[in-house]
């Protein structure tokens, strides 16, 4: 038992060199005694004990009146130790190492006043039980916690109603607040008013088990909850009290916030790991990033960060409120009403999952990204705007070609936005799916193209009932879903919308195939012959849709510019009535064209003498994935009224955009500006194509080509002269397209070329082939005998499944002999041959 020395105006000062209670609990007595006959002082309100050395394992117990129990370590210690300690009629209990007024000061006005913390001041628990303390406050320069720190009580319900406060009751009762104060800090014991904070080189870890009515962490340091730890305020009812004669109901929730020095530099964020729960609140506030790895249950949740939260957690709340210079979500959000604000981007990527019933989120200079530009984890900090147009001629189509990003890939892609009502606003607003197949090597996606369906829906934003998105520069929909589910409202506001594929990728291969018929005669086989384009990259389609209303706008009424609505190669679909102002629509399909010619294989050689060839005919389920429909009334698309709404359809034709880049790559080397030496003299030549023109297979065109010269009065003038050309375009696409895999057989056009020519030259003498020849020349009166085998000359090919079919000539020389006279004469006729590509293959140099 502890007698503390007599209050002096409330105030009980007890200092010791050490005070350690260890294997008995101790008693501290608070009350009226008696000395010499007569009553001496009366019950403390606080009790004061500071010692040096000061550790705590076992019960403390008030008897008497309840007081408040402040236990301060000073000296060279600098420790307290609370290890399995417990106390019991303990109205405010506070474990600080810091220093504070003088006894004189104290005992004079009965105020403690600040409590400075100690540099390096230590307050180490692990396990404190105190059932009915109003509030428990650690402070210290560092604060160590572990076990279970627990204020709650216990109760069961009474039988005549209400509840009955019990040790072992089943019912838990939220009583008190645990404080942590943790920093190089001064603070008002009166009223835990933080008044100086200096710059602290430690950070505060917070480990164990918090269970009270609240919880409240405030620190100059870093803040982390351990991924063990577990900060609880949920009960089954909270209990009221009395505290110095006032009335006492605590405000159930868990509040963390970062302070710090105005000098300092040091990192004040607070990371969460573990698990929080409250019935009530969750607030956490920092001065520098938010890292949410917890598990979060809650009735309001805010968060508020000067710098980026980073959401990799769980989080269940009724309504939940985040403020920051940027959110960069991965996890899941469930809530009922969510609203965000951030200076900088928003980001719902890599597994981000939001589901609410009301959301706002909003971007005052940044945009708001739903899924991610690639597969790579990237969040800059500003945000380079992507170029939002169509180029028709094209063979790279979708932001795929825009962005040059790098970094960790994310093994995880999906990110979805659900609510009933959901409202964005930003500078520019992308839903973009970076899902994409390239075509293996020896693979035909001629019958269609397998995709992974739920990596195709692995991006959506969908909306039961309200949608409205408003975006300054821009909203993107690449491959991903973006829907209304109802019959509701669907406004946009923005200056181009673009609805379109991640990635698509066209090219220019070659041609040829052998189609063979029932005839045993090869008068009747025939030949595909020429270039084709070719899906070799590819992304699902965007779908975006309304089952309601929608209005599209970029809501600027002065505004003449016509706004955009781009739907490319994808699903845009409205299923009730549709209102554009001042809108320009374009629908865009994608156009695989084959250019070739039929012809009989004895004249191939003929065909192919000038064009290339191809493997199969393709078949991509890529052009059928384009949809624009409306399926109510449409407001806006009149041609008649200028101030309304065009439609304009087309397609991306790739043989077109293939002709157009071999033609320009061809013509480019005519256009000249330069110096030569003309008959001895440096001159000024200038050279451009013009009159271009293509007239079926042929490109043709007129080449101007100007010297500068100086005349017989010294004057500079020019002499000019007009050469006319012409080119096959089958020759340029086909030059463009040899080196590319012919088909799925695995090998190029040159490939195949190179290897014919050295297959033909081991070929032996075509005995029917000279037979013909013999029989085809010979005339009555005439001799005509074989004199000399010349060789083979290799052709033109064409393929027929594993097997090619090489078309050569071979040149004989003939020894004739008629009336006349005699000699001799070469004479070189068409033959074939066929084998398979495997073993063509071993005579490829």
């Amino acid at each position: 038992m502890l007698i503390p020395a007599s209050a002096v105006n409330g105030v009980s000062i007890n200092v010791f060199n050490e005070f350690s209670v260890s294997g008995r609990k101790l008693i501290i007595y608070n009350g009226s005694r008696e000395t010499g006959g007569s009553v001496n002082g009366d019950a403390a309100g606080l009790i004061v004990i500071e010692s040096t050395v000061l550790s705590l394992a076992d019960n403390i117990e008030i008897l008497g009146a309840p007081a408040d129990l402040l236990l301060v370590s000073r000296g060279a210690n600098k420790t307290l130790n609370c290890y399995q300690c417990s106390f019991e009629n303990v109205g405010r209990l506070t474990l600080t190492v810091a220093g504070y007024n003088s006894v004189s000061t104290i005992q004079s006005g009965g105020d403690i006043g600040r409590l400075t913390t100690s540099y390096n001041g230590v307050v180490d628990i692990n396990q404190l039980l105190a059932p009915g303390v109003q509030s428990l406050e650690v402070i210290a320069d560092r604060v160590l916690t572990n076990g279970i720190i627990d204020l709650n009580l216990t109760a069961d319900s009474h039988p005549e109603g209400g509840f009955i406060i019990h040790p072992q009751g089943s019912k838990i009762v939220g009583s008190g607040g645990i404080n942590i104060y943790a920093g190089d800090i001064s603070i008002k014991y009166a009223d835990l008013t933080v008044t100086n904070v200096e710059v602290s080189e430690h950070s505060l870890t917070v480990n164990g088990q918090l269970s009270a009515a609240s919880i409240a962490i405030i620190s100059s340091q870093h803040i982390t909850l351990d991924p063990a730890s577990q900060l609880n305020t949920s009960s089954d009812l909270l209990a009221t009290s009395t505290h110095n004669d006032r009335f006492y109901a605590p405000i159930e929730g868990i509040y963390i916030q970062s302070i710090k020095a105005r000098s300092s530099t040091v990192d004040h964020g607070v990371s969460l790991n573990g698990r929080l729960m409250s019935d009530n609140i969750i607030s956490i506030k920092s001065l520098d990033n938010i890292n949410q790895n917890a598990s979060i249950v809650t009735g309001d949740l805010r968060l508020m960060s000067v710098d980026d939260i980073v959401q990799q957690g769980y989080i269940q709340a009724s309504v939940v409120e985040m403020a920051a210079r940027r959110l960069i979500n991965t996890a899941t959000i469930e809530t009922s009403t969510l609203n965000v604000e951030t200076q900088y981007n928003i980001h719902n990527s890599f597994g981000g999952d939001i589901t609410a019933k009301t959301a706002v989120l909003k971007s005052q200079q940044g945009y708001v990204v739903n899924g991610s530009r690639s597969q790579y984890q990237s969040y800059p900090l500003t945000t380079q705007a992507l170029p939002i147009s169509t180029d028709l001629t094209s063979f790279l189509h979708g932001i795929y070609y825009d962005v040059q990003e790098s970094g960790t890939k994310a093994s995880k892609l999906s990110a979805h936005i659900r609510a009933n009502s959901l409202s964005i606003d930003a500078k520019a607003i992308e839903n973009i799916n970076p899902y994409s197949l390239t075509r293996p090597s020896s693979t035909s996606w001629d019958a269609g193209i397998m995709i992974n369906n739920s990596q195709a829906q692995q991006v959506s934003i969908q909306v039961e009932n309200h949608m409205a998105l408003k975006a300054s520069q821009y909203i993107l929909n690449a491959s991903a879903i973006m829907g209304l589910n109802q019959a509701g409202q669907f406004t946009v506001n923005t200056p181009k919308l673009s609805n379109e594929r991640y990635r698509i990728q066209l090219e220019n291969y070659i041609f040829n195939q052998t189609t063979l018929s029932d005839d045993t005669s090869v008068d009747h086989d025939r030949a595909n012959v020429g270039t084709t384009t070719k899906v070799i990259a590819y992304s699902p389609p965007a779908r975006l849709y309304s089952f309601g209303k929608l209005l599209f706008s970029n809501g600027n009424d002065g505004n003449d510019v016509k706004e955009q609505l781009i739907n490319e190669m994808s699903y845009f679909e409205v299923f009730a009535d549709s209102h554009f102002y001042k809108t320009q629509i374009q629908s865009i399909g994608l156009e695989i064209t084959e250019n070739y010619d039929a012809v009989t294989l004895s004249n191939v050689k003929d065909c192919l003498r000038y064009r290339t060839c191809d493997g199969d005919n393709i078949s991509t389920v890529a052009e059928a994935e384009t949809l624009t429909a409306f399926g109510g009334n449409v407001y806006g698309i009149d041609n008649s009224l200028p101030s309304q709404s065009d439609l304009e359809i087309g397609n991306i034709n790739g043989q077109n955009a293939a002709v157009k880049r071999v033609v320009d790559a061809y013509l480019e080397p005519f256009f000249y500006d330069e110096v030569r030496k003309v008959r001895g003299e440096y001159t000024k030549v200038r050279g451009h194509a013009t009159s271009v023109r293509i007239e079926g297979d042929l490109l043709k065109f007129t080449v101007v080509e100007c010297e500068e010269f100086i005349d017989g009065g010294g004057a500079k003038d020019e002499r000019c002269g007009w050469f006319p050309r012409e080119q096959s375009i089958p020759e340029l696409l086909g030059e463009e397209a040899k080196d590319r895999e012919v088909g799925d057989t695995g090998y190029t056009d040159t490939q195949f070329v190179a290897a014919s020519i050295e297959y033909v030259k081991t070929l032996p003498l075509q005995e029917d082939v000279l037979n013909a020849r013999l029989e085809a020349i010979r005339e009555p009166h005439m001799s005509v005998t074989f004199s000399r085998f010349v060789g083979h000359t290799f052709d033109v090919y064409s393929i027929s499944g594993t097997t090619v079919n090489i078309h050569f000539l071979q040149t004989v020389e003939l020894f004739i002999s008629v009336s006349r006279g005699r000699g001799e004469a070469d004479y070189t006729d068409p033959a074939s041959v066929s084998i398979s590509i495997d073993e063509l293959m071993t005579y490829l140099p």
